[in-house]
C-alpha cells in the first residue's frame, strides 16, 4: 500500500480488498501513512488507537479495569512506566469520531471495534451510557465476522465470541445469546485440532463453565461427548499421545463431573490423564520424566489417590537417578586486587576481639533491599529471564520449590539471589574469620564468653555449644553443624519467649507442641525486635527452601555429608556472632 494516500482512501482500500482482516494488520498499515493534511493526520491517530488497544485486557496487570487495555508497557531510561497506546488519549472527539466510523464503516470486524470500543469506553469518557444499540453492533458484527471467515487468526475469532456473548448476556439479550451458542459449538466443530489445544474447549469454558448460561441436554451432551472423545485420542499410548494438550480436555472433565458430584467420573478422567503423563515420562529420561512424573505425583497425591501416588513415587525415584548425570557445573571466575583484600582484611578484624567479631556479625548480613533493587535491575537487562519460572531440585533431582516471575514472585527471586550472595561473599567471610583467629588466637571459650554477654544463651547449654565452637575450629564441621543449629534454634525461641511471643502452638491430640524455626523467625515478636532484614536472613540460610534451608536439610538427614563443609559452618559461626549482639532494654540503658 502506498505510503502518499489520504485516510478516506487507505479504509476504502482496505474495506474493499481484505476480506480477512486483524487489528494488528490494520495498525501496522496505519503507521505507514504519511500525510501532511493535520485533519488526516488527527484521524489516524484516532484509527491508531482503535486498533493498537489490545482486546481480552481486564485481567492483566498495568490495565485500566477495561476490557481494552494498552498493547505495549515498558519502561523508560528513567525507570518510569510507559504504555502505548495510553487511555489518556481517549477523548470526547474521540469517542465522537468512532460513532461516526461504527456507522459507515463496509467491513464487519471493522465495525466491531469501533462499536465495541464506544460500548467499553463511553461512559468512562463522557459520562454518557453509549447506546444499546452499540451492543447490538458488537454481537452481529462477531456473528458476521466468524461466518463470513473475516478474521486472519483463529484464536481472535474465539475471543471475539466470548466478548460477544459476554455482552449478550449483560443485555439479556436471548434471541442473541442462543444464535452465538450455537455458533460456538459449530466454530469449535469448524476449527479444532487435537494437538493445539487453544483451538477447542472453548465451548465448554463459554457455555458449561459459566453458571449464566443454559444450555439444552442435547448441547450439553455434544461438548462433553467431544471432550472425551478428544481426551480417549490424546491419551492413547502410539503417536498420537500428547499430555498437554490432554491435559486440556481433563481439567475441564474434571470440574464438569465434580459439579455433577460424579466421583467414578472424577477418578476415571483423574487416571486416564495421569496415565498419559506416565507414558510420557516413558519416552524420556532423566530430569524430562521427573517432571512428568512429578505432576502425576502432585495430582494423585491431592486428590486421594494415595495407592497410585505410592507407585508413581517408586518411578520418581528411579527417574531421578539419572538427573545427576545430566547436570552441568556452572563456575565463574572473578579476581580480587590483593592490596584491597589486604586492605579489608585488616578494617574487618579491628583493632581487638570484641571489635573484630561485631564487624564481621554486621558486615556479612544481607541487605535485602538492595538485593530487591539488584533483582529488579537483573529483570530490566533480561527481561525474559524475568518471566521464567526456576524449579530448584536437590541432588537426586527432587524439585524442593519453584521460584515465579519477577512480577509475580519478587520475594522468590530476592531470596534466590541472596542464596547466590552468600556464596559470592564466602570468599570474604571464610578468610575474616581465619585473619581474625590469626591475629587474636582466640579460641572457644573466648567465643562463649563474647556470646553469653547475650540473653538468649542460657547456660544450662553451654557445654553443647562450646563443644560445637571447638568442632568447628578443629574442621569437625559435620559435628559442628548438627551440634549448633538446634542450639541456635533454642536462642531464637529464647528471644520469642523474652519478647513476649508464644512459644507453643496446639498439637493435634492434644498438648502442645514448641514453635519451629520457621515460624518463630515470622513471629511478629521477633521481626520487629530483631529487624526483618535479620530473620530474612535467618529464614534464607535456615529454613527456606528457596534458599540454603540448612536447618531442615540437616536435621531430617537431607543433606549429602561431604556438603556439610566449612562453607556451611562459617555461615552457622555468623549466625551465632548475630545471635550475640542482642542485649537485654537494662543492658543498653
Amino acid at each position: 500500500m502506498s505510503d502518499k494516500i489520504s485516510l478516506d482512501k487507505f479504509l476504502q482500500n482496505i474495506e474493499e480488498n481484505s476480506k480477512e482482516l486483524s487489528e494488528a494488520h490494520i495498525y501496522d498499515e496505519l503507521r505507514k501513512i504519511k500525510t501532511e493534511d493535520k485533519e488526516d493526520e488527527l484521524k489516524i491517530g484516532y484509527e491508531s488507537i482503535a486498533f493498537g488497544f489490545t482486546e481480552d485486557y481486564i485481567d492483566k496487570p498495568n490495565g485500566w479495569g477495561n476490557y481494552y487495555g494498552p498493547m505495549m508497557v515498558f519502561q523508560d531510561k528513567d525507570g518510569k512506566w510507559m504504555e502505548s497506546p495510553s487511555i489518556k488519549l481517549v477523548d470526547d472527539k474521540t469517542i465522537e469520531y468512532w460513532s461516526e466510523r461504527a456507522m459507515k464503516a463496509k467491513h464487519p470486524l471493522m465495525t466491531l471495534r469501533y462499536s465495541d470500543l464506544i460500548w467499553e469506553f463511553s461512559k468512562k469518557i463522557t459520562n454518557k451510557a453509549a447506546s444499546i444499540n452499540m451492543a447490538h453492533l458488537v454481537i452481529d458484527n462477531t456473528i458476521n465476522v466468524i461466518e463470513s471467515k473475516s478474521f486472519q487468526y483463529e484464536i481472535n475469532a474465539i475471543i471475539k465470541l466470548k466478548r460477544a456473548l459476554s455482552i449478550a448476556i449483560s443485555i439479556n439479550d436471548d434471541d442473541r445469546i442462543k444464535k452465538l451458542i450455537e455458533l460456538i459449538i459449530k466454530f469449535e466443530d469448524e476449527i479444532a485440532i487435537d494437538n493445539k489445544p487453544g483451538l477447542w474447549g472453548f465451548s465448554f469454558d463459554c457455555l458449561i463453565d459459566k453458571k449464566k448460561i443454559i444450555v439444552d441436554e442435547k448441547q450439553e451432551t455434544k461438548i462433553i461427548s467431544d471432550l472425551e472423545s478428544r481426551l480417549h485420542r490424546l491419551s492413547q499410548n502410539d503417536k498420537s499421545l500428547d499430555a498437554h494438550s490432554s491435559e486440556a480436555a481433563s481439567v475441564r472433565l474434571l470440574r464438569y463431573y465434580r459439579s455433577k458430584n460424579d466421583k467414578t467420573n472424577a477418578e476415571r478422567i483423574l487416571k486416564t490423564y495421569g496415565q498419559a503423563f506416565i507414558w510420557t515420562a516413558e519416552r524420556n529420561k532423566g530430569m524430562i520424566a521427573s517432571h512428568w512424573l512429578q505432576k502425576v505425583y502432585e495430582l494423585y497425591s491431592s486428590n486421594g489417590l494415595k495407592k497410585d501416588a505410592e507407585k508413581v513415587s517408586q518411578l520418581l525415584l528411579e527417574a531421578n537417578k539419572t538427573i545427576n548425570d545430566e547436570m552441568k557445573e556452572v563456575s565463574k571466575e572473578f579476581k580480587i586486587d590483593k592490596d584491597i583484600f589486604k586492605k579489608f582484611i585488616d578494617e574487618i578484624t579491628g583493632n581487638n576481639l570484641i571489635e573484630a567479631l561485631n564487624k564481621i556479625a554486621w558486615h556479612f548480613l544481607p541487605d535485602d533491599e538492595n538485593i530487591k533493587k539488584e533483582v529488579l535491575d537483573i529483570a530490566k537487562k533480561a527481561p525474559f529471564q524475568a518471566f521464567i519460572t526456576h524449579s530448584i531440585m536437590d541432588r537426586e533431582g527432587r524439585t524442593v520449590a519453584k521460584v515465579g516471575s519477577v512480577e509475580e514472585d519478587i520475594e522468590g527471586r530476592v531470596v534466590q539471589l541472596m542464596s547466590q550472595h552468600f556464596q559470592y561473599d564466602h570468599t570474604f567471610l571464610y578468610h575474616s574469620i581465619r585473619e581474625a583467629k590469626k591475629k587474636y588466637s582466640f579460641n572457644s571459650d573466648d567465643i562463649i564468653n563474647f556470646i553469653y554477654e547475650s540473653p538468649l544463651f542460657l547456660e544450662e547449654r553451654r557445654k553443647i555449644i562450646k563443644r560445637g565452637i571447638e568442632a568447628y575450629f578443629n574442621d569437625d564441621f559435620i559435628v559442628s553443624a548438627h551440634l549448633l543449629i538446634p542450639q541456635i534454634e533454642n536462642a531464637l525461641r529464647m528471644m520469642l519467649r523474652l519478647n513476649g511471643g508464644d512459644i507453643y502452638k496446639p498439637a493435634k491430640n492434644g498438648g502442645l507442641f514448641l514453635r519451629n524455626l520457621d515460624e518463630i523467625l515470622r513471629s511478629q515478636a521477633v521481626t520487629e525486635n530483631f529487624t526483618e532484614r535479620v530473620t530474612k536472613y535467618f529464614r534464607v540460610l535456615l529454613t527456606d527452601q528457596r534458599g540454603f534451608n540448612l536447618r531442615n536439610d540437616i536435621c531430617h538427614g537431607i543433606i549429602q555429608p561431604d556438603h556439610i563443609g566449612f562453607y556451611v559452618c562459617d555461615r552457622l559461626f555468623h549466625v551465632i556472632l548475630l545471635l550475640a549482639q542482642v542485649r537485654t532494654k537494662e543492658e543498653t540503658g
